[in-house]
């Protein structure tokens, strides 16, 4: 039952790979969880409006969301969150690079 939502600047679209950014995730939070990967469901959504920090033009963010079921205790859900920043970290490409 996993869902994850995914915001992010439209500035960063060529950034990620974001399919693989979703099959990576749902592997990897799987095993932590012990959850089967069917029920996990990535969205995307790109922003094409937002004001970061004091407004500079060449500011970018990701928010990502990941809801599970109830009942993982707070360690576990921390290993989460450290292994989504992990994940996202592997796939996102310093901005200004095309590799």
């Amino acid at each position: 039952m996993p869902q994850i939502t995914v915001e992010y600047s439209e500035s960063l679209s060529e950034a990620f790979d974001r399919r693989a950014l979703a099959l990576a995730l749902h592997h990897a939070a799987a095993e932590l969880i012990h959850s089967a990967i069917p029920g996990f469901k990535t969205r995307f959504r790109a922003i094409d409006e937002g004001v970061i920090a004091s407004g500079g033009s060449g500011e970018a963010m990701i928010h990502v969301e990941l809801a599970i079921l109830p009942g993982r205790d707070e360690e576990t859900r921390t290993r989460l969150g450290e292994l989504t920043l992990a994940t996202l970290h592997d796939h996102l490409r310093p901005a200004g690079t095309n590799t």
